[in-house]
């Protein structure tokens, strides 16, 4: 799903970003409806500016109908127009560390059925970031068994005279 479709199907979706968190910034990865000048100016987020910080602080979705009546929308945000927007936490091992947020400068955009759809991407990219990570973990600890066996000419288990296992050792 990418954030253009994911825009196309959310009838007043005007703009879609995500964000993830590169040390003291958040730092724009997609993007769709905003254009280059925009773009640039939202691409990294000092800590903790803005309703794409407070999303990602508070690590829990804010849903807001109307912008007018919320204090953490930015002058970049307002000045585009925007009346109302649902931005959720992505999370990995508990952590927040990004947030996908879809606007609109229509006020009253998004129903309870889109919040629960866009929650549930949130949930998706979130276990695919977690996926992701164990896969380069795995990795690593191949690259580094190799390594290791690779350089033992011989490797000894020892268990005694029961079956039990007692060790190994490697000889070169």
């Amino acid at each position: 799903l990418t954030i253009q479709s994911l825009r196309q199907n959310i009838k007043k979706a005007d703009f879609t970003a995500v964000y993830f968190v590169e040390g003291n910034e958040a730092v724009l990865k997609a993007v769709h409806g905003h254009d280059d000048y925009f773009n640039r100016k939202v691409e990294r987020i000092p800590y903790p500016r803005g309703l794409t910080w407070r999303t990602i602080i508070e690590g829990k979705t804010r849903f807001v109908p109307d912008t007018a009546e919320d204090d953490a929308i930015g002058p970049a945000g307002r000045h585009t127009g925007v009346r109302s927007y649902i931005s959720m936490p992505i999370k990995s091992v508990g952590n927040t560390i990004g947030c996908i947020t879809i606007a609109s400068r229509s006020l009253n955009a998004f129903d309870r059925d889109e919040l629960t759809l866009l929650e549930s991407i949130a949930e998706q990219i979130s276990i695919a970031l977690l996926n992701a990570k164990y896969v380069t973990e795995i990795e690593s600890n191949e690259r580094r068994l190799k390594a290791l066996v690779g350089s033992v000419d011989e490797i000894v288990f020892e268990f005694d005279d029961q079956g039990t296992y007692l060790g190994v050792w490697t000889e070169n």
